[in-house]
């Protein structure tokens, strides 16, 4: 009769543990937040002008943008800077590293088996069975076994802990990619910066010569009474102030060689001779095309890397709440025993062991706090950077669409200002007017070529920042 209620009331303990643990695990279910954002489903600029096409239908726009320039030179930098700039391979190693952090938390849900082996050499007094026997020779004792443990995580600890690793690996993955495009763009940039850089020197210094030559003819017109002393010294004016140009473009143009130089990471100066050919200023004749904002925040890296951050910071939550209920570890093992006095035995084992909070002086609730607040700025973070990013593709419209009309139209004052030049030296010719006029012509001419390269370079970069913005690459 007793032994019968014993049964009983254990089977009523183990029914009762069942309970719990059931309910328990009911209560680690965390509803998830209502965690929303608006965005514009349309560009607001790009339905008004005709170099910019916006293509809702969200087809792959994703290609090696800046072959469009046409440059073989700068496609050959990019390849180099994508293989050997150190910050893009320490950004391939945080994958790696990242990758590795993963595994290990998916590790811990799996179960971990050992062997363990020992062995014994004893000489001494032993008692069984109230006889105490004293052996002649050293005891020897030797035990092999298995031993396995698993933790079957019902409360969701480690299977939230492995989602946050593996959200972190893909975050950092997007990171890289983030980081990919921000070099494409500098490396482009700056190459556009080294060519128009480039171009300005060389139409100084074809001004600097058409203005010397100027200031001799003057010269000799003065020793022959036809030029005034102030012609002289105007002329001598204009030829020291252009000549003076030379220094800065030169610097700024080697200025941005050893930029590039560093993006690709190679030793300054070892560009000299790919970059000594002269070119003009690359350009793209196509139309952008920019995909919907809805496809942009899909898969604009920044944004997805903010995006699994968030959902990272989520299990961590997750995990946190999930640490207030009992961890439940299994154990069994079983082994050999082995005795040169005894008779060989076979061990084996099992059992359960669980560890239920039950004072942590608020421990556990700061940690969970910690983590929620940790969540709740994740989602600001996401969120600000999907405003910021349709900021920034809004305002790279603008500034595209603006330098590509200022081109244009620099481009028609440059045609314009050499009919004017031509104009003004028939009249000199004709005795007309002085020869400060043309003076003043020609200066007009040289500064509106100057304009247009630089109009030119922004109009480019303008297509550049565009691309990255919407991010674009391979």
């Amino acid at each position: 009769m007793q032994l019968t209620l014993k049964k009983q009331l254990a089977k009523a303990i183990k029914l009762l543990n069942i309970v719990v643990i059931l309910f328990l695990c009911s209560c680690a279910k965390r509803p998830n937040p209502n965690y929303s954002i608006d965005t514009n489903s349309r560009w607001h600029t790009v339905s008004t002008n005709k170099v910019i096409k916006a293509d809702y239908r969200d087809n792959n726009y994703r290609s090696e943008w800046w072959k469009n320039f046409h440059d073989c030179t700068l496609n050959n930098l990019i390849i180099i800077a994508i293989r050997n700039n150190p910050n893009f391979q320490i950004a391939q190693l945080r994958i790696k590293e990242a990758r590795a952090n993963a595994i290990k938390a998916n590790a811990n849900l799996a179960p971990e088996i050992n062997m363990t082996k020992s062995s014994s050499v004893a000489k001494k007094n032993f008692t069984t069975t109230g006889t105490t026997f004293s052996p002649k020779k050293a005891i020897t004792l030797s035990t092999a076994a298995l031993e396995a443990s698993w933790e079957p995580d019902f409360f969701g600890v480690n299977r939230n802990l492995r989602d946050a690793e593996q959200h972190k690996l893909f975050a950092t993955i997007a990171g890289r990619n983030h980081f990919l495009i921000t070099l494409i763009a500098d490396v482009a940039a700056n190459y556009i910066e080294y060519r128009k850089y480039q171009q300005l020197l060389k139409i100084n210094e074809e001004n600097v010569k058409s203005q010397l030559d100027i200031l001799n003819m003057i010269k000799s017109r003065q020793k022959s009474g036809i030029e005034s002393d102030f012609e002289v010294r105007r002329a001598r004016a204009i030829y020291l102030t252009t000549k003076a140009m030379s220094h800065e473009f030169n610097y700024k143009r080697l200025q941005a060689q050893y930029r590039i130089e560093t993006l690709c990471g190679v030793l300054i100066g070892d560009f000299t001779r790919l970059l000594k050919e002269k070119k003009a200023v690359p350009t793209i004749n196509t139309q952008i095309i920019a995909n919907s904002p809805l496809y942009i925040i899909r898969n604009r890296p920044d944004i997805i890397q903010a995006e699994e951050e968030f959902i990272a910071a989520t299990s961590l939550t997750k995990s946190a709440i999930a640490s207030q209920y009992p961890q439940i570890t299994l154990a069994t093992s079983v082994g050999y025993k082995i005795s040169n006095l005894l008779p060989d035995q076979l061990i084996w084992s099992v059992g359960a062991s669980s560890i239920t909070p039950l004072i942590n002086f608020n421990r556990i609730k700061a940690n969970i706090d910690i983590r929620t607040t940790q969540e709740e700025q994740s989602f600001l973070h996401y969120k600000q950077t999907i405003r910021e990013a349709l900021e920034e593709i809004e305002s790279a419209f603008v500034k595209y669409i603006s330098y590509h009309n200022n081109y244009l139209e620099l481009k028609n004052l440059v045609e314009n200002n050499n009919k004017s030049l031509q104009l003004s030296k028939d009249l000199y010719n004709s005795s007309t007017v002085a020869y400060t006029r043309v003076l003043e012509t020609e200066k007009d001419v040289y500064e509106s070529e100057m304009e247009k390269i630089e109009s030119l370079a922004e109009y480019s970069k303008s297509a550049i920042a565009l691309y990255k913005v919407l991010g674009y690459c391979t």
